[in-house]
């Protein structure tokens, strides 16, 4: 897809989200089948935090309920989704209801059925992490050895039964200098790649915080479309008519998450407030309501945050301050600077774009 038509794609969705938003119509839902995973990668922010599998039940139930609530896209994710026992059926359920969904996956217990069922069922993508380019960047990331080979086999199955699957990757301090093989990785399966430049810190500690860049260079990695893109929320975000609400985002509102222990929540970040599903007469449209009534608190003058521009670019989230700071309204540093160094880009595009019409 070309740039124009990315962005185009991109705003077009975006639109869509925020009059779903607007009245309070649930589009979008992520389903956490488990949060246990076959590799040990470092950075992985939800590994072992539960320690819970949502059961095959309670799965159909909640796919049920979110589907008659209006919902149309869904992520089925982990830990690694593919290890539930009965993840095909949960699939296979989904898909019948007729979810769009999007698996989340690391790609190595990909098997001939998951291909069979991806093949007469498809998915509107499989979106699997690149963790290494060649056996040794993929052992070093992921701790296991010997599986890189399994996972490019995986890959060149999905491939030739063209079943529609994305690459990313999460760039640390210890891969940043190996993007481009990174993408030329995935140009040799002519599949759509992308990057992150924030690692999250775990659910149980700040130990992975030691593999995020820092906040400059960071910035200095982004691609001209996630350029772009900072520009546009910047321009929209100064339009708003009530930016000092404490949740930016559509979590809560046309998006929700369940956790593999059965809580509604916000998004995978913010577990703070939770509905909980397996209480008496607990159904998904009373928690979609709670959860709306917790996403009306404000920031006050004396945040930080509060009246803050850079707040539209700076990656502002407060499910991710609180995992840091251990508080929604507290920002660690490292996303004010994050802020200050994308405004500083696009101030110099900006006046590159005037010397050039000069």
């Amino acid at each position: 897809m070309s740039d124009g038509k990315q962005y185009g794609k991109h705003a077009y969705l975006l639109s869509i989200n925020k009059r779903a938003k607007e009245h309070g119509k649930l589009l979008s839902a992520t389903i956490e089948l488990l949060d246990k995973c076959n590799y040990k990668c470092k950075y992985c922010y939800v590994r072992g935090k539960i320690g819970s599998m949502i059961s095959l039940e309670n799965a159909k139930q909640v796919l049920s309920e979110l589907r008659n609530e209006g919902c149309i896209w869904l992520n089925i994710t982990g830990g690694e989704p593919l290890l539930h026992p009965n993840f095909l059926e949960i699939y296979n359920h989904a898909y019948d209801l007729g979810f769009g969904i999007s698996v989340l996956t690391n790609g190595y217990l990909i098997t001939d059925y998951h291909i069979q069922t991806f093949k007469n069922k498809p998915p509107k993508t499989v979106d699997i992490t690149l963790y290494g380019f060649d056996e040794e960047s993929y052992a070093s990331f992921t701790g296991n050895h010997g599986y890189f080979e399994k996972f490019q086999q995986n890959l060149q199955c999905l491939k030739s039964n063209n079943i529609r699957f994305n690459l990313k990757t999460v760039l640390t301090t210890k891969t940043y200098q190996l993007l481009s093989k990174y993408r030329d990785y995935a140009e040799k399966f002519d599949v759509p790649f992308r990057y992150d430049v924030m690692v999250i810190p775990t659910l149980n500690d700040k130990k992975s915080l030691e593999l995020r860049l820092p906040a400059e260079l960071a910035v200095s990695l982004l691609d001209d479309n996630a350029i772009n893109r900072a520009g546009k929320q910047y321009v929209d975000g100064l339009k708003e008519t009530d930016e000092n609400k404490l949740y930016k985002c559509n979590g809560g509102f046309n998006y929700v998450f369940v956790t593999c222990d059965m809580k509604l929540v916000i998004c995978p970040f913010a577990r703070k407030y939770q509905y909980d599903l397996l209480n008496d007469n607990a159904n998904i449209h009373d928690g979609h309501q709670w959860l709306m009534q917790q996403q009306t608190r404000k920031l006050s003058q004396n945040d930080k945050c509060f009246n803050c521009k850079l707040k539209h670019i700076c990656k502002y989230c407060p499910a991710r301050f609180e995992i840091e700071s251990g508080s929604e309204y507290v920002p660690p540093d490292w996303y004010c600077e994050y802020g200050k160094c994308v405004e500083k880009r696009l101030r110099q595009i900006h006046e590159t774009e005037e010397l050039e019409t000069v």
